[in-house]
């Protein structure tokens, strides 16, 4: 929508100019683009612009000096050219309320420059970082608050160059462990797709890679508020508590968790109970940047019970093939093929 397109029709309205076919188009902008309330204030202002013109006389220049003194205010530069010499112009009555609709727009017109103006001189242009860890990788940030983000492998995280004033917010998708500084005044945000997750200082896991279809979030110090963008339900996690959001149903369960298992990622401790083959390969991809090839069948059934500290790949491996019937093969230990006949 061209926004001087609803100026123009406004100004017809309030100086009684408006065809029927104009007043129909400006209640379809109203209502299309949310304007109710822009409306409102101008034709407040505008019937108040009109109650101070008490004479049947309307001094142009004065308006015209009017509209030069309040962009000079912000732009001292500013010039309008050379002004006319004064004259006073005799108005009807219809005239004058269209003088008095001119006279609104420009003082629209002064506020919509001296707000971008303002905004152009206060708000500077917001440089942002992208960090990114391929499989296989993790990454610590450290940012200039004390606050502490590990990223695992398949991860990425956008936040700007220099937090604002009131909030520290970053956008995040895979997993991290963040470790964040308290800072009561300036809120820790966590934008995740459609989720969010607020705190003023704490430690907690987001586990929320896109291929999955949940959004875990586990929290070990402090407290959080995370919940979608577009509810104003909130979920209050204390520490030791955990809560998984289904993105299909949009459900959320929240219970209790084993610390080490979560987010023992970090020092490639990994503790599998029950865990299903595909499940378990798919954290290995991301923390060794290995990829593997198998057929659907060959994981079938396949439930794991295993814990690993620090080890390498191939001793993984090797554990993997004496708790299934799974065979594997390779050549550099980056593609890594399967075969067998699943664990039915």
């Amino acid at each position: 929508m061209n926004k001087n397109e609803f100026y123009d029709l406004l100004a017809k309205e309030l100086s009684d100019t408006a065809t029927e076919d104009d007043k129909a188009r400006l209640r379809f902008l109203i209502q299309e683009f949310s304007l109710e309330k822009e409306y409102q204030t101008i034709v407040s202002n505008w019937q108040n612009e009109l109650s101070g013109i008490t004479e049947r006389t309307y001094n142009l220049e004065r308006v015209r000096q009017r509209v030069i003194r309040g962009i000079q205010a912000k732009d001292p530069s500013f010039n309008m050219g050379q002004a006319p010499a004064k004259k006073q112009v005799f108005l009807s009555t219809r005239a004058l309320k269209v003088a008095a609709s001119l006279l609104l727009l420009a003082t629209i017109g002064i506020f919509t420059y001296i707000s971008y103006s303002g905004n152009t001189e206060k708000t500077p242009e917001i440089k942002w970082i992208e960090k990114q860890t391929l499989a296989g990788q993790t990454t610590i940030l450290t940012f200039r608050d004390g606050s502490e983000i590990t990223l695992n492998g398949q991860s990425s995280i956008r936040f700007p160059e220099n937090f604002g004033p009131s909030s520290r917010e970053v956008f995040f998708s895979g997993e991290g462990y963040f470790d964040i500084a308290t800072n009561p005044d300036r809120p820790f945000v966590v934008h995740m797709k459609d989720y969010s997750l607020k705190v003023l200082g704490t430690v907690f896991n987001i586990n929320d890679y896109d291929s999955k279809e949940t959004l875990q979030v586990s929290l070990l110090e402090g407290k959080v508020e995370v919940g979608k963008n577009a509810s104003l339900e909130k979920i209050t996690l204390e520490p030791g508590k955990q809560v998984t959001f289904n993105r299909t149903t949009s459900q959320a369960v929240v219970n209790g968790f084993d610390v080490l298992k979560t987010v023992g990622w970090k020092d490639k401790i990994f503790i599998f109970e029950a865990e299903p083959l595909h499940h378990v390969l798919s954290v290995l991809e991301k923390r060794y940047g290995v990829t593997f090839q198998y057929a659907q069948g060959v994981a079938t059934g396949c439930k794991i019970n295993a814990s690993f500290k620090d080890e390498s790949i191939k001793t993984i491996l090797k554990a993997l093939e004496h708790a299934t019937d799974i065979e594997y093969s390779t050549e550099d230990y980056k593609v890594i093929t399967l075969s067998g006949n699943g664990c039915q």
